[in-house]
Order: C-alpha cells, then structure tokens, then sequence
C-alpha cells in the first residue's frame, strides 16, 4: 500500500510539470490517492477498534493507541481535502478543452 502512495505522488509531480496542468492523468492519481487516504483510514480505525491487547499491558500504551486514532483522522481529513482539489481539476480540464475547441 506504501508503493501506491509513492507512486500515485510521483504521477501527481511527474503530471504536473508537463506543460498542461490539467490533465485527465492527473485526476486519475490525485483520486486514487484520496481513495488510497480513505482506504488506509479505515484499516487504521478497524484495527485501533478491534486490537485491545495492547490496552491490558500498560497505561502508556493508551496514548499509543489514541495516537493512531489521531493520525488515521488526520489522514481522513487529507483525503477528502485531495477530492476537493479533483473537483477543482476537473473544472479545469473542462475549461482547458472548451478553449482548445475555440482556438
């Protein structure tokens, strides 16, 4: 899963240093991450949720446990903020390809 974060990022840069900014490849990375964003969220609240093990050893291991639970949040929050910026890209490709079809 780790790779097609790498990867997805590397198209995303790769993309947008072409000449065209908006392009459909683009879009096709930057919502896979989020996907990829939400996806690992969830596996991470699935398994903060159901692991109660390491609950019954220490009392530090609670902030552990809250930490994971922050960090899976703040991913999620960072996926749905990438599909805000997909929306965004799209608009632009449609406005991109409305002034090619004029020119």
């Amino acid at each position: 899963m780790l790779y097609l974060f790498f990867f997805s990022v590397y198209k995303i840069f790769n993309g947008l240093t072409k000449d065209i900014l908006f392009n459909p490849i683009v879009i096709k990375c930057l919502r896979r991450f989020s996907w990829l964003s939400f996806i690992y969220a969830t596996i991470s609240i699935c398994n903060w949720y159901y692991n109660p093990i390491s609950t019954y050893f220490h009392v530090d291991n609670y902030i552990r446990d809250y930490e994971i639970l922050l960090t899976a949040f703040i991913i999620l929050i960072f996926g749905v903020i990438v599909l805000f910026i997909v929306e965004f890209f799209k608009k632009g490709v449609e406005l991109q390809n409305q002034t090619d079809l004029t020119i």
